[in-house]
Parts: structure tokens; sequence; C-alpha cells
């Protein structure tokens, strides 16, 4: 019995701490006016939701800021639907400015959000209102699966991210290991 207990003991102490992978959901919302293929909205609310993960968070020289590349989204136009953005979007944070966009057209969404620098794109945060997009200028002709979408006026952004942390398979075997030791202890004392 002890020697069991050891042995799996050792055995937690090989593993060590588990790493955690997390996906993560970006969401910036607010309402505004423009354009999506010819339909032509006006103060429509709206929800941009970027999907990426949290190893893939780092220093990005492209960006000149910490952010996540190549990620995936959508965004959700009151009155017109939900539409999937078609070329590879990035978040980025820096000095308390959070935004999303595209290379391809230099599209943007950048809003000033106090605090947010200190959750550096890897931990839940918000919901928190930031300010205007001063690049509502910059986010003309967005590819996405309902047409180009043109921003001309935005609201200010409210930004949130969100984490599901999923345990790696390491954690998994060392979970599994603890609970078959507590039912090897409870079925010896039990005989």
């Amino acid at each position: 019995m002890r020697r069991a207990t050891l042995l799996l003991l050792s055995l937690a102490c090989l593993l060590g701490t588990a790493a955690q992978a997390a996906p993560i959901t970006y969401r910036f919302s607010g309402s505004g006016s423009g354009v999506l293929g010819d339909i032509p909205f006006s103060e429509a609310a709206f929800v941009a939701t970027v999907n990426g993960d949290t190893d893939d968070v780092a220093f990005q020289p492209p960006l000149a800021a910490v952010g996540a590349l190549d990620l995936t989204g959508s965004i959700l136009i009151s009155g017109l639907g939900t539409f999937s953005f078609s070329n590879p979007l990035f978040v980025f944070i820096a000095f308390d400015t959070v935004g999303f966009g595209d290379f391809t057209n230099g599209n943007l969404i950048v809003s000033l959000v106090p605090g947010s620098e200190a959750h550096g794109l890897v931990t839940n945060f918000g919901p928190a209102l930031g300010g205007p997009n001063t690049n509502v200028n910059q986010f003309v002709d967005a590819a996405t699966s309902g047409g180009a979408l043109s921003f001309r006026t935005m609201s200010d952004i409210t930004y949130e991210a969100s984490t599901n942390v999923v345990p790696e398979p390491g954690s998994v075997l060392l979970m599994a290991g603890g609970m078959g030791a507590l039912l090897l202890v409870v079925r010896r004392r039990r005989n």
C-alpha cells in the first residue's frame, strides 16, 4: 500500500505542474453606420468576435505590440445577420489600447480601454467600455461572407475577453492517477 502511494507521488512529481491551453474569445461591440455589400445600415448594433488561443499571444513585430495573428472571427450586425471575416485577423494590445483587424486592407477597430494592458490578451477581462474607434476611417472593404464591410461612423467600443481553460493531456493523466490511488486506498480500507 505504501509502496503504491509512494510510486504515485513520484509519478506526480515527475509530471510536474500541468500547462494549460486556453482558447480565448475577444469581443468588440458598439453601434455604427456603414455598408455591407450593397446594403447600407445606420446606427446598427454590432458584435465582432475574434477567436484565438492564449498560447499564440506574444510580441508581434508586424504589429509592434503584443498580439496574436492568423485568427478567425465573425461580426453580427443587427438587422443584417452574422458574417464570417474572410481574411485572417489579428488582435493586439499596447498601452491600454486594444484592437483587431486584418492586414489585407489595414482594417482596424481600435479603442482605449483603461486597465486592459494588465490582462495582456491571455485572461478574462471586461466587459469594459472604451473610447470611440479612432481608426473608423480605416475599416473599409473588410472581406466577409456577406460582402465588403465598411464603417463610416462608430460609437464607443465595449471590449471583453473570455477564456475556456482546457487541461493538457499530462493534467488528465495526473488526475486519473490520483483518482486511481484514492480508489485503491478506499478499497483496501474496506477490506
